[in-house]
């Protein structure tokens, strides 16, 4: 065999074939770090679905199953709800995610306040904010009480 019959890759063609996959993953990497960042921005900005006028209720148990001064954290169409039974037989209700990151609230009993285990956000029995990062209340949801029958209304 001679030289001439020898296929020499062109000098470039190795090279640029990597830089160009490089810079696709580090674009791709890019686009996937930016769009954690936006999407909770995105949450914090749109405003949240009110209930509408005749919406029905979704039994979440009965009076008597609830002890006073607890709470359940029970789902509603795929969202976390929870459901407080305050002191004089009162029932409040509150979409379960804290209004920093989304992560699901749980109520603490001893404080008497609701609290975000991720980073230290503390609501009132009111869903006001007491403290920590969250930048507004917890969404509540009506609570309707019908014959023993606690009923959450979602919209």
């Amino acid at each position: 065999m001679t030289d001439d019959a020898r296929t020499v890759p062109a000098p470039d063609a190795t090279p640029m074939a990597r830089r160009t996959l490089l810079d696709l993953a580090v674009g791709a990497t890019a686009s996937g770090v930016g769009l954690l960042v936006l999407l909770p921005a995105v949450r914090f900005a749109t405003p949240p679905a009110q209930p509408t006028p005749g919406a029905r209720g979704s039994v979440v148990g009965r009076r008597e199953e609830f002890g006073e001064n607890t709470a359940r954290v029970v789902s509603l169409d795929g969202e976390p709800v929870l459901v407080l039974a305050l002191p004089g037989g009162d029932f409040r209700a509150f979409v379960a995610r804290c209004t920093h990151l989304g992560c699901v609230v749980s109520y603490n009993p001893a404080r008497e306040q609701i609290e975000c285990p991720c980073h230290g956000g503390r609501f009132g029995c009111d869903g006001r904010v007491l403290a920590g990062p969250p930048p507004s209340a917890l969404r509540e949801l009506p609570v309707v009480v019908r014959r023993d029958e606690v009923m959450v209304v979602r919209g």
